[in-house]
């Protein structure tokens, strides 16, 4: 009796560390991450070091982009012309495409949005970067006001451009901070209030994402309209961002969303969107979309996107403008995806003809509240398995429950009908 009893135990004892350890896979908590990469359950998010980096060519063996990121098979690519790429081989420092065509969202969410994009977009494409950066030409033009602010931080702080900073890594004081400071004043001239974080992250390690998850989780308590987190990357030759616009030096971006997170769908819809806006505001300003295995944070909004600003070869000076000029189409996109920030709010937002998918700010709690429930009904089902000693017994314990104890404790009684002759005597 007491060996059986002892099994049961274990048995129990077992059942008890996987659910923990499933409930804790799934929950939003900083030592969640460190389980992951501990266990090398989620190999995403990592980048090559020391200038190496992936070169993505076509079925033809055309370069049609390259990334310091680690690229995996069923990573995807849209490029700057909209057509759509999924990884189908990796062989060393190579990614292998295939061609999906034209993306049909993209296509339609470009047409839409020639028609919405202001007017005087176009007209200033005659100026210069600094018509963008802080010097409106028209001093009177009534500014945007939106009552939600971007959220803004860097999950690798250390990030810097050798040109001018001297070095491509600066712990915690990294290059990328200016960019960010040019990408937050500018949002703030335009009437979007940003929210800037600047807390470090260092060291630019594999857990970096985890240490950044709880500025994100800080963030969120603000209700931002979007979450940017601002980068650069790590290929060696600086042409690959470079970009002359308006008579200026820029750097291109590069737009990341993880597809590794249940907000997904969401941030791929959001991200179509910037870069689709952006394409009319400043065409060429963002070079492409890039679908990576990881999260990246991005479970915890809808509207959350990594950002490449240039390169750790091109000028910080370059990056800035790029960052500036990408601030700009901010305004348009955040009436076109989120009308309600505005104080006047335009026409509710237009679905281009597409699918527009459900938006679930709180689906990463949920997820772990659901994993907490199917782990109670399982146990509970193992536990009674374990201690009736067959599902025969089992499914007998299940229907006295419901039968006998279950009407018990809501206070029903069956109860038998006296004879005359008895309740007679009871009167007595």
């Amino acid at each position: 009796m007491r060996r059986s009893n002892s099994i049961k135990t274990l048995i129990l004892g077992g059942f008890l560390l996987v659910a923990m350890f499933f409930f804790l896979y799934s929950s939003e908590l900083p030592m969640a991450g460190y389980l992951k990469n501990f266990l090398s359950l989620n190999p995403g998010e990592r980048e090559m070091a020391g200038g190496r980096y992936f070169s993505l060519v076509d079925e033809g063996g055309r370069e049609i982009d390259a990334t310091s990121r680690v690229v995996s098979i069923g990573d995807e690519l849209i490029a700057v012309d909209n057509t759509r790429y999924r990884v189908v081989k990796v062989r060393e420092n190579k990614a292998f495409l295939k061609s999906l065509g034209l993306d049909g969202e993209m296509a339609a969410l470009a047409k839409e949005f020639q028609q919405i994009v202001p007017a005087n977009a176009k007209e200033k494409q005659s100026g210069s970067v600094e018509d963008f950066n802080g010097e409106e030409n028209d001093e009177d033009q009534e500014k945007p006001k939106f009552n939600r602010p971007v959220a803004i931080y860097h999950t690798h702080t250390d990030e810097s451009y050798v040109p001018t900073d001297g070095r491509p890594n600066i712990p915690a004081k990294g290059g990328i901070y200016k960019v960010g400071e040019t990408f937050s004043d500018k949002l703030e001239e335009l009437g979007v209030p940003p929210k800037y974080d600047r807390t470090p992250h260092d060291p630019h390690d594999a857990n970096a994402y985890y240490r950044s998850r709880r500025t994100v989780m800080r963030l969120m308590k603000d209700n931002p309209v979007a979450l940017v987190d601002i980068h650069r990357d790590g290929v060696p030759d600086p042409n690959r961002y470079s970009k002359r616009m308006y008579g200026t030096k820029i750097t291109k971006i590069q737009l990341v969303v993880g597809r590794q997170n249940p907000q997904m769908k969401a941030n791929l819809w959001f991200a179509k969107k910037v870069k689709a806006i952006a394409d009319q505001t400043h065409p060429g300003t963002v070079k492409g979309i890039f679908l990576a295995k990881g999260n990246y944070n991005q479970d915890l909004s809808p509207r959350a996107i990594l950002i490449e600003v240039g390169t750790h070869t091109n000028l910080r000076g370059a990056a800035q403008n790029g960052a500036a000029l990408f601030a700009d189409a901010i305004p348009d996109i955040i009436r076109e995806v989120v009308p309600q920030a505005a104080v006047q709010s335009p026409a509710k937002e237009k679905s281009a003809g597409v699918e527009v998918p459900e938006v679930d700010e709180g689906s990463g709690a949920w997820a772990a509240v659901g994993w907490l429930l199917a782990i109670t009904v399982f146990g509970g089902a193992v536990f009674l398995l374990v201690s009736a000693g067959s599902v025969e017994n089992s499914v007998a314990k299940v229907k006295q429950f419901f039968t006998k104890e279950f009407v018990n404790a809501l206070g029903v009684r069956n109860r038998k009908k006296k004879s005359p002759d008895k309740q007679d005597k009871n009167l007595l």
